[in-house]
């Protein structure tokens, strides 16, 4: 997706600007990131109902080591829900989903999504599009001599 995105922004571009190539080094990392941004944030919102059942398999494993401990006061709710859950037997990846299925809806799949998806578009973004930026830059580097002369 993010190969796609790239090839058809540097089209867009260079149709735009009379069929010239892209040949600025921040041109070149702004379409980059730009393309990166939209994949990775495609990626994390299709991949968020994993992230949530294994962000509620890690939650019960860890309710489960500290069913021994004494709960800070103030914390009544959680003590409740603790003691409700001693009664559980440990749920499946499977069995958790079906229970946020049935709890929350397709809402529970995918809590979290929506910042997911800005923190992977910013930080996919911001990476590729740097490297894509030093790559290229790196090339005109390697292309000319100390006098600017291109050999």
């Amino acid at each position: 997706m993010f190969e796609h995105l790239k090839k058809y922004f540097l089209a867009v571009r260079k149709r735009r600007k009379g069929g010239r190539e892209v040949n600025g080094i921040a041109e070149r990392a702004l379409i980059t990131s730009g393309s990166a941004g939209l994949a990775g944030s495609v990626a994390a919102v299709v991949t968020t109902p994993i992230d949530v059942f294994k962000t509620r398999i890690m939650l019960k494993a860890m309710d489960g080591q500290s069913q021994g401990h004494d709960a800070p006061k103030g914390l009544e709710s959680v003590v409740k829900a603790r003691e409700k859950a001693k009664g559980q037997k440990d749920l499946s990846g499977w069995r958790i989903g079906k229970d946020v299925w049935r709890k929350e809806g397709l809402k529970g799949l995918f809590r979290g999504g929506l910042l997911r998806a800005v923190w992977t578009a910013m930080g996919s973004g911001l990476y590729l599009g740097v490297y894509e930026g030093g790559r290229h830059w790196l090339e005109r580097r390697r292309g000319e001599d100390e006098d600017g002369d291109v050999f």
